[in-house]
């Protein structure tokens, strides 16, 4: 008989299940709709109990990262960039694919311009904290939002005119220092400004997110883009042994 292979589940310890048991009974108190009939949705289609469905949940919570670079050329171009980070990158990377979402076929959400796009990122309610990075089509168009579930904790705008033409977000508020054990933003501020904003381009942006430990063994994919030139978008994906 072939050896028993371990499950995900398996490797979380039993007081763990025993205390997501529990907390499922606070769910419909605690999780507003739809969002829990959601949650309940996809347990029944995929088989799953509740407790392991929110244990999914905050596992990818605790384990995702990211960095995260919206940055100005001397020319004023906008550049914007990252790297997803994540355990399971051997299943992810085969897995990782390029989508235009529409609805309805059109565009899910538009806003007038840049600054009408950062209120309704900033200002709209939503389920959980969040960092937006967003990136414009004209000079000084680059802000970190740092989201909580009412509204903006705070609102981080490039400012080149004072030389703060980049802004480095990786999972950690950027007032307070990240730590020591996952710190991605001091390596990635260091290769900015090794570059310079001269020479900033997609190409040089990729570069920047290719220096360990900002890539590393988790690294899923790099995405580098800018709003002006969509045509120029590009991701790959990262690690393919």
């Amino acid at each position: 008989m072939a050896p028993k292979k371990e499950s995900r589940r398996d490797k979380v310890p039993k007081w763990v299940h025993a205390v997501m048991r529990v907390a499922v009974r606070e769910l419909e108190g605690s999780l507003p709709q739809p969002y829990a009939d959601e949650i309940r949705g996809m347990c029944d289609v995929l088989g799953f109990s509740l407790a392991d469905c929110i244990l999914i949940n905050l596992a990818y919570e605790s384990t995702a990262f990211c960095t995260s670079i919206v940055a100005q050329d001397s020319k004023g171009h906008i550049y914007h960039g990252r790297n997803l980070d994540y355990p399971f990158g051997d299943f992810l990377r085969k897995m990782t694919m390029d989508v235009q979402f529409l609805k309805n076929g059109q565009t899910l959400s538009e806003s007038e311009n840049f600054e009408a796009a950062v209120d309704k990122l900033a200002k709209t309610p939503l389920i959980a904290d969040v960092y937006y990075i967003v990136g414009g089509m004209s000079p000084r168009e680059g802000v970190v939002i740092t989201r909580n579930r009412r509204g903006p904790a705070d609102i981080w705008p490039l400012d080149p005119l004072n030389g703060a033409w980049f802004r480095v977000e990786t999972n950690y508020d950027h007032w307070k220092p990240a730590p020591a054990r996952d710190d991605r933003r001091t390596p990635a501020i260091k290769a900015l400004n090794a570059t310079g904003q001269a020479n900033l381009s997609l190409e040089a942006l990729f570069q920047v997110l290719s220096v360990f430990p900002v890539y590393n063994n988790f690294t899923v994919y790099t995405t580098v883009m800018s709003a002006a030139t969509p045509d120029k978008y590009m991701t790959r994906v990262r690690n393919l042994g």
